[in-house]
């Protein structure tokens, strides 16, 4: 897929209000490279590789998706839509953005955008809907280089919406609302498209404090966590090579009380030794997350947040978590 604009698209889309677990992600991106069960039997549920040529698992689970819609009988435009982010909290401000782009006839997947000079007449807007479909705020899309609209004119219009205090769910939970977006032009031709987000309220934060150490053989960080409400968290993280790749997931899961902790994070070493890694680790990305309801309250991903001492391959276990099923 070479086209640029719909590459574009995609890097901003449009969240799904939930995130798989990093375990689930990683399970999904093995099963995609064909990675066998008795491969995975090799490593623990809390820690598998990256394959080869894949993103960053935990990055790519929290960006957002394009929704596309158009009128019922697929006529050009249609309306592409998509936010800045998938999940805000008190006192975010929420950026939604919408598009107008052609469908080609020959793939319905490819998208072009039109140029501003041919998008004709049209009026953007959306209703901000909460999971019981009461109407919580009406929003007006512009592109004028206003109210966090890049640039005027350059056809992607943009409603900005300010997380209120009170929609703000209790500490520790999140909840999920809706945008019904509907878009009308002078001819009296309508589009419309769906799409969603999280108001979280996580019960704790990383501080951005982190340490490494090598501990039977596998690559342990410490993560410094802020708990304001005790409950079960769920930390994970993505490791990367110096070179930027990522290499390995883990995650755990954990009960804390209110206060400062220390929660150990470790990487398999099975994984850093057969990947032949050597030299200066980095976590890529790192995230807590407050799982005491659904949907779950999700933290910020904090990336490239800690780069290890340097580690030889020789240093970590060869040995698989499990004996290969026969």
């Amino acid at each position: 897929m070479n086209n640029p604009i719909l590459k574009t698209l995609l890097a901003l889309s449009l969240p799904a209000v939930t995130a798989l677990p990093l375990q689930a992600a990683s399970i999904s991106l093995a099963a995609d490279a064909d990675i066998s069960a008795k491969s995975l039997e090799r490593f623990p549920q809390w820690s598998h590789p990256v394959p080869e040529g894949f993103s960053d698992p935990l990055k790519s689970s929290r960006k957002s998706t394009v929704r596309t819609s158009s009128a019922d009988g697929g006529e050009n435009p249609a309306l592409a839509v998509w936010a800045s982010d998938m999940r805000y909290e008190l006192g975010d401000t929420a950026l939604f953005y919408a598009r107008f782009v052609t469908k080609e006839h020959n793939d319905g997947d490819v998208l072009s955008a039109l140029g501003a000079s041919g998008i004709g007449g049209w009026v953007v807007t959306a209703e901000v809907v909460g999971s019981d479909g009461s109407q919580q705020a009406s929003l007006r899309y512009s592109d004028d280089g206003k109210n966090g609209d890049e640039q005027a004119g350059d056809g992607v219009y943009t409603a900005s919406y300010q997380l209120p205090e009170g929609l703000q769910p209790s500490i520790g939970t999140a909840r999920s609302f809706g945008l019904e977006i509907s878009a009308m032009n002078e001819a009296g031709e309508s589009r419309s498209a769906n799409a969603g987000f999280l108001y979280s309220h996580p019960a704790g934060e990383l501080t951005g404090n982190f340490s490494d150490s090598l501990v039977d053989g596998n690559l342990q960080f410490g993560v410094e966590v802020e708990v304001e409400s005790a409950g079960r968290f769920h930390l994970s993280g993505v490791v990367a090579g110096s070179n930027g790749k990522p290499l390995a997931t883990a995650q755990t899961s954990v009960e804390l009380s209110a206060g400062t902790h220390w929660v150990e994070l470790p990487v398999y070493g099975l994984i850093l030794r057969e990947k032949g890694a050597a030299g200066r680790f980095v976590l890529s990305s790192v995230t807590l997350t407050s799982t005491g309801s659904m949907p779950n309250a999700l933290g910020d991903v904090l990336t490239n947040t800690h780069k290890t001492g340097a580690y030889l391959p020789t240093q970590f276990t060869d040995k698989p978590f499990k004996k290969p099923s026969r």
